[in-house]
């Protein structure tokens, strides 16, 4: 397929489109009115007239994931990394593979600065097991999946988790689990 950046008309007229070369993904207006899309390692921003301003990549060593760039209102940056385990899943339920690639998640926050001032490991937090709707006896084992980020009227951290089937709140100056739904 070939992927567009496409902006329209509520009535479909295109306003504006234009042709990427490979995988691109979360083309969106951010609140701040940056456009925003993820394409091969990073997320890259565009200001109103579609010119390239910004990039935004998870720090410390880890992989931007292309599900979620979200800006509070200071303008910090929040990411998805996708952080990947070898587990003997066989020490954790009957059947289980002793050499599986379990897939847990990280979140971070960067500054204006790109400097990571916040960051959450679903490994401290959420145990394999509480994947109900996943296969745990397979090679691969994606045991949370989030798929988006927001900042809570209190500033805290709400994501929302597939593979959990539910939304977490996140204690932003902890990292505690505040409740799950």
């Amino acid at each position: 397929y070939s992927p567009y950046l496409l902006v329209t008309n509520n009535d479909g007229t295109i306003n504006y489109s234009r042709l990427m070369g490979d995988r691109t993904f979360d083309f969106r207006k951010q609140p701040n009115g940056l456009m925003t899309y993820h394409r091969g390692e990073k997320y890259y921003a565009e200001d109103a007239e579609h010119n390239l301003i910004d990039s935004f990549a998870c720090g410390n060593g880890y992989t931007t994931d292309f599900h979620e760039l979200q800006f509070d209102e200071n303008g910090h940056a929040f990411l998805i990394s996708y952080d990947p385990q070898i587990v003997d899943m066989s020490q954790i339920v009957s059947g289980g593979n002793p050499n599986a690639t379990v897939y847990g998640i990280i979140i971070q926050e960067l500054d204006e600065n790109k400097n990571v001032v916040f960051q959450w490991r679903s490994w401290d937090h959420i145990e394999i097991t509480e994947a109900i709707h996943e296969n745990l006896t397979a090679a691969t084992v994606d045991y949370v999946h989030t798929n988006a980020i927001d900042i809570d009227n209190d500033g805290n951290i709400m994501i929302s988790s597939r593979h959990l089937s539910e939304v977490t709140k996140i204690d932003r100056v902890t990292g505690d689990i505040i409740w799950r739904l």
